[in-house]
């Protein structure tokens, strides 16, 4: 029988793939992934196959297959994605400040750390720890940041905070990019423990939850600062041009120590004497 291998499904950031289904809305795979070992399907097979066929003497001239993909969401840990589209700088270092807070009636405590990744780059925020306190009992919150390089090196922080105070206290956690001067930054909560009533809230530059049980993963995108340029040609003594004359332009774009040059199309012109 004829056969096809499949070599690779694309990732999908902030999901699992669970395998084939064929209609695009299904949430339940008809051909599952079976871990690290390939899966052959027979086309012959997957024609005969009566799941296909949902009204009398149908019949069909091609298949299509639809990834299932399923939330990979766990308690206690949000991913933050880093990616630079082009024309920005993959290899320029974002900058982000972590702000664990806890707080009562009658008093704060907060705690920062700041970490620096590329495009391509992420962290684990992990909640390691949380208690409310109470009446005259500490309160107390520490969280462990993990940092994953594009060489596969890592780098791991920790943020903790401790109050003594009456009254229960509330947890915070804050994710904010640092302001860059060439960029600008949005946040997307992909997925997050929503379901369970665990949100992650996101505004422009930073997102924050509430629930030391939050989890998901967020990406944050840098686009790189553009500006409108109008470039205007003119010839002092137009008499020796002969029509159809090509000027050519260049323009260059400075991103403090790092140059980008782009060659503009060339415009004709035709001048009469």
């Amino acid at each position: 029988p004829s056969t096809f291998t499949q070599e690779e499904t694309r990732a999908k950031l902030g999901y699992i793939f669970k395998g084939w289904a064929y209609t695009p809305s299904s949430t339940n795979e008809y051909y599952t992934v079976t871990g690290t070992q390939s899966q052959i399907l027979y086309l012959k097979d997957m024609f005969d196959d009566p799941a296909l066929y949902t009204q009398p003497n149908e019949t069909f001239n091609q298949i299509k297959l639809y990834a299932v993909w399923e939330k990979d969401v766990t308690a206690d840990k949000v991913y933050i994605h880093k990616d630079v589209p082009f024309p920005g700088n993959k290899d320029e270092e974002f900058a982000f400040t972590l702000n664990l807070t806890l707080r009562n009636n009658s008093a704060t405590r907060s705690a920062s750390e700041t970490v620096y990744i590329r495009s391509g780059e992420y962290f684990l925020v992990e909640n390691t720890g949380f208690t409310a306190g109470g009446s005259n009992s500490t309160g107390s919150a520490t969280s462990t940041i993990t940092i994953y390089k594009k060489d596969g090196s890592t780098e791991s922080k920790t943020l903790s905070v401790n109050m003594t105070a009456n009254g229960l206290c509330s947890y915070n956690m804050t994710v904010t990019e640092n302001e860059h001067p060439h960029y600008t930054a949005t946040s997307e909560v992909v997925v997050d423990t929503s379901d369970d009533g665990y949100h992650i809230n996101s505004s422009d530059s930073n997102v924050s939850w509430n629930n030391a049980n939050a989890g998901g993963t967020v990406l944050f995108t840098n686009v790189l600062k553009t500006a409108d340029v109008k470039v205007q040609k003119v010839v002092d003594d137009p008499k020796h041009l002969h029509d159809g004359k090509t000027f050519k332009f260049s323009a260059e774009l400075k991103d403090g120590e790092q140059d980008y040059t782009y060659e503009l199309a060339s415009s004709e012109f035709s001048i009469e004497d």
